[in-house]
C-alpha cells in the first residue's frame, strides 16, 4: 500500500501533470518536477510507527502550481519553511491558507491532504513531517513513562482539524533536517537513523511550543502591524553583522518597541534577539559547511567581535564546537 502520493498540477489546469507515489517497501523515493513547473525535486520517506516526511525544493518556478500530498490516514503535520521567500500552505480540513514567512514552522491538526502552492519567481523549500496523532499524544503524556507531561494548553486541541500552532524553525531543527536529507545510510540502519532524527525534530518542535505563549491559529494581527513585523524581520536578516537596537528596529519598522517585541514573539514564535541569533547561526553553519570561510572570518561576517564569543554561541546552538564541525565536514568531503 502506498504511504504517500503527491500530485502536481498548475493552478490554471486542474488536471494532474504528474502522480508521484512513495512506497514503504523502498527507503527513499525521489521525483524531478516537470520542466513546465520548475527546476527541482520532491522526495519522501515512509517509516513504520506512523512516521513519514516529504521534502519539496525547487527554483525557477514558471507557473503557479498546486502540490497536493495525500496520506493514507489522518496524521498530525509539522511544516518547516526553509526559504527566505514567502510560502503558502493549506490542508483539506483547515480550509484556510497559511502564509509562511521565512523560518516559519507550524503544527497542524490531523489531515489526509496537504497543499503547497508554488509561486512564480520564488524559491520553495518545504519539509513536511507526518506523524500519527497517537504517537504525538504518547510523547505529550509523558507521565506514563516517568517523564514530565508537556503542559502547553494548545496541545489539548491537537485533535481539532482547525488546529494550527505557529513557531520558528530554529538552527537546531534546520541542522536535524539537513542530517535527515543528507544521510548516506541505507537499509535497516538508515531507517533507524531517519526515525531517530524525525523523533528528535518532533521533540525540538514540541519543546519550543511548550515554552511559548498560547498562540494557536487563528489570531489577529492588523495588516499594518504585519507589515511592520515583516519589515523588522527583513532588517534583522539583512543586518546580521551590525544589527540595530530594539528601539532603532522599532523606529525603522514604524511600530512601538513594546508592541514590536510582543507581536514579534507572537507571530514568529521567538524574540527579535533570538531570531537574530538564529539567523546568525544558520549563516555561520552554511559558511563553515561549504568551506567558504575559516572560523574567525565566519565570526566576523555574522557579527561577533571575537572568535571565543562566536564559538560559545555556535556550541550552545548546535552542541558542537565550530572547529570540530568544520573538521567533520572536511572528513566527509574526503570520504566522498
Amino acid at each position: 500500500m502506498n504511504c504517500i502520493e503527491v500530485l502536481f498540477s498548475k493552478i490554471s489546469d486542474s488536471r494532474g501533470l504528474e502522480l508521484f507515489q512513495s512506497n514503504p517497501d523502498f527507503f527513499r523515493t525521489q521525483k524531478e518536477f516537470p520542466v513546465e513547473i520548475c527546476r527541482g525535486k520532491v522526495e519522501s520517506v515512509c517509516l513504520e510507527d506512523g512516521l513519514s516526511f516529504t521534502h519539496c525544493k525547487c527554483s525557477d518556478i514558471i507557473n503557479e502550481t498546486r502540490i497536493q500530498t495525500n496520506l493514507i490516514e489522518h496524521q498530525a503535520i509539522m511544516i518547516f519553511h526553509l526559504t527566505h521567500d514567502i510560502g503558502v500552505v493549506e490542508t483539506e480540513r483547515l480550509k484556510k491558507q497559511i502564509f509562511l514567512n521565512p523560518g516559519d514552522s507550524y503544527i497542524l491538526g490531523p489531515d489526509k491532504t496537504v497543499i503547497l502552492k508554488l509561486l512564480p519567481g520564488r524559491i520553495a523549500n518545504e519539509f513536511s513531517l507526518f506523524a500519527n496523532e497517537s504517537l504525538l499524544k504518547s510523547i505529550l503524556s509523558g507521565k506514563k513513562n516517568g517523564y514530565p507531561e508537556v503542559q502547553h494548553p494548545d496541545f489539548e486541541n491537537l485533535s481539532n482539524p482547525q488546529y494550527a500552532l505557529s513557531g520558528r524553525t530554529t538552527p537546531k531543527m534546520k541542522l536535524c533536517i539537513q542530517q535527515i536529507l543528507h544521510s548516506q545510510l541505507e537499509g535497516p540502519p538508515g531507517r533507524f537513523y531517519i526515525k531517530a532524527k524525525l523523533l528528535e525534530l518532533i521533540a525540538l518542535r514540541l519543546d519550543q511550543a511548550n515554552n511559548q505563549e498560547s498562540s494557536s491559529y487563528p489570531y489577529i494581527i492588523s495588516e499594518k502591524d504585519l507589515k511592520a513585523l515583516e519589515t523588522a524581520q527583513r532588517i534583522l536578516h539583512d543586518q546580521l553583522k551590525d544589527p540595530p537596537s530594539i528601539t532603532e528596529l522599532a523606529r525603522k519598522s514604524r511600530i512601538n518597541p513594546t508592541k514590536l517585541k510582543k507581536l514579534f514573539k507572537r507571530h514568529f514564535g521567538t524574540t527579535p534577539f533570538r531570531y537574530l541569533r538564529s539567523e546568525r547561526m544558520e549563516k555561520a553553519l552554511h559558511l563553515i559547511r561549504e568551506g567558504i570561510c575559516n572560523i574567525s572570518e565566519t565570526a566576523e561576517l555574522v557579527g561577533y567581535s571575537s572568535k571565543s564569543s562566536f564559538t560559545k554561541a555556535f556550541t550552545s546552538e548546535y552542541g558542537v564546537q565550530p572547529g570540530i564541525f568544520k573538521r567533520t565536514q572536511s572528513l566527509k568531503v574526503v570520504s566522498d
